[in-house]
């Protein structure tokens, strides 16, 4: 057997065979080591980080946790995220070529702009918009904005099926 570098080592040959030990037995627990109760380590160590104690109210707490609801939002958690672009494209017998460039933020489309040498029916990219944007960026829930929304309707000849294939690809 042979361990190459990389991920794809461990899984085949075993943590024994590359001698790698659990993560419990590398890490020590500082209650292990203390030669007393970690309550006591609370209490030597709470006047080190303040001087003072504060109690809060039911109503500090709910204004707290409302806080906290804004960092759950959508906007919040993938607009702090990387931007990239997915570009898919086939040529599609009978219709014509056809590109469709995803604009992810984070792990959901922000824009869709449709390319290629088809024949127009409607606003192609206001239609692809329409049933993309916002969409998590994965083959399911990309079928699943096709067969909601049809943007496939505003290009001749495209089919539900062959452009749920395009965004399999």
């Amino acid at each position: 057997q042979r361990a190459g570098r990389g991920g794809g080592t461990a899984h085949w040959l075993g943590q024994q065979d590359l001698g790698v030990k659990s993560v419990r037995s590398r890490v020590s627990l500082l209650k292990d080591l203390l030669p007393f109760g970690v309550e006591e380590l609370r209490l030597r160590l709470r006047p080190l980080l303040s001087d003072r104690c504060v109690t809060l109210s039911d109503a500090d707490v709910k204004a707290i946790e409302a806080i906290e609801q804004g960092y759950y939002a959508p906007d919040y958690l993938f607009q702090r995220q990387a931007h990239s672009d997915v570009t898919l494209s086939r040529r599609i017998e009978g219709c014509g070529s056809i590109t469709l460039q995803f604009s992810l933020s984070g792990s959901q489309i922000s824009d869709v702009t449709v390319a290629g040498d088809y024949f127009e029916l409607e606003d192609a990219h206001a239609a692809f918009n329409t049933a993309f944007k916002g969409v998590t960026f994965t083959p399911a829930s990309l079928e699943e904005a096709v067969r909601r929304a049809h943007p496939e309707r505003s290009i001749r000849s495209l089919s539900a099926e062959q452009l749920i294939a395009l965004c399999r690809s």
